[in-house]
């Protein structure tokens, strides 16, 4: 599959925030260096205007838009220490049937910009080659820039399995000045990893925990990116799309691509956590499912992906240790008259935390 790069196009809103989200989901677009012919535009980072602050959760107030503003931590909640293992079950939940979310029948056909996406590998295993030497480049979510004085997990095999990283499955490294670190995945393959929290003087120097997906790893050498979030940007993409996040829920964000690497249209997600279908809520803190309009803008009304294929789900419910979620995306072949699954990323959640998901078929 192809590296994914993601941009928010630049705005001007009567909020007065001109955003250029270039969104690179680190799993959602592993930069590699030596990438392959036809490749999609390689990763970047979500840059959404430098200049523009984040809001702590919960709190109106404007002063607290200045992302250099006191209580870096306010938003937060204390879940441990930052090394803690994650909850044991990498086991898929109880079965919640086919439409846990109630997505009901109908909807679009899937397609790309190109045409009509192709799904010729879905349910076809992946290609996982040998274990080889990579270097893995912690990111900024927002700028771009590399990020050092944070710990990384690296997990070979692209799945967390019970969250411990136990060598010679889970590399752990702290970032240096350059922000590489050495890492190991199978070539060609996946790298899944989590960057975790690290508490800085303010909400935008202070980082939350990030766990990542579908990094795609072409050949051994390659050098791949790994986005993280700071505090700021993961209070700003909220408000950005209409509500608040609040304090102690996940956030999902990912990308969508063909077998032939194309972002799609015309599909819809759903996130079951530990069993329980999340649906979409009435007030603005509850569970919300946001997509994008096909310009990489966030959308508040899109019912379902556009050419860009972005989506996320926001303030989902999680205990205070983090949970494992099922995200599932869903969306109609022409063959089919209801939507089915499409993609699906067993994947970490975790309270304050982001989850960065690029799928394929």
């Amino acid at each position: 599959m192809r590296n994914a790069v993601i941009h928010m196009v630049t705005r001007s809103t009567s909020l007065a925030l001109v955003l250029v989200l270039a969104i690179v989901l680190s799993a959602a677009a592993s930069c590699s260096d030596s990438r392959r012919p036809g490749d999609a535009t390689d990763a970047g980072s979500i840059v959404i205007g430098r200049d523009a602050g984040a809001t702590d959760a919960g709190s109106p107030d404007a002063a607290r838009l200045d992302p250099d503003a006191a209580r870096p931590d306010a938003g937060l909640v204390d879940a441990g220490a930052p090394d803690a293992n994650l909850p044991d079950a990498d086991v898929p939940d109880a079965d919640v049937g086919d439409d846990p979310c109630g997505l009901g029948t109908g909807g679009p056909i899937v397609s790309t910009s190109s045409g009509p996406a192709d799904f010729s590998c879905l349910g076809a295993p992946r290609a996982s080659g040998a274990v080889a030497d990579i270097t893995l480049r912690a990111t900024d979510f927002q700028t771009g820039d590399v990020v050092d004085a944070v710990e990384v997990h690296a997990f070979v095999d692209g799945r967390m399995v019970d969250g411990a990283c136990v060598a010679p499955d889970c590399i752990v490294a702290t970032t240096p000045a350059s922000g590489l670190i050495a890492a190991r995945a199978h070539a060609p393959g996946e790298l899944a990893y989590r960057m975790l929290r690290h508490m800085g003087p303010t909400s935008a120097s202070t980082r939350v925990e990030t766990f990542g997906y579908g990094i795609d790893i072409a050949a051994a050498g390659d050098t791949v990116s790994g986005a993280g979030l700071s505090l700021a940007t993961m209070n700003l993409v909220p408000t950005i799309l209409g509500f608040r996040r609040s304090t102690g829920t996940a956030t999902v964000m990912g990308v969508a691509h063909d077998c032939a690497g194309r972002p799609v249209s015309g599909l819809r997600a759903c996130v079951v956590a530990d069993g329980v279908p999340v649906l979409e809520g009435v007030a603005g803190a509850d569970p919300h499912y946001r997509y994008f309009n096909g310009d990489s803008f966030p959308s508040p009304t899109a019912t379902e992906t556009a050419i860009d294929g972005l989506f996320g789900a926001y303030n989902l419910p999680v205990p205070a240790a983090g949970s494992w979620g099922d995200i599932t995306v869903y969306g109609r072949l022409p063959a089919d008259a209801a939507p089915r699954a499409l993609f699906h990323t067993r994947a970490r959640l975790g309270a304050d935390a982001v989850t960065l998901i690029t799928q394929r078929p």
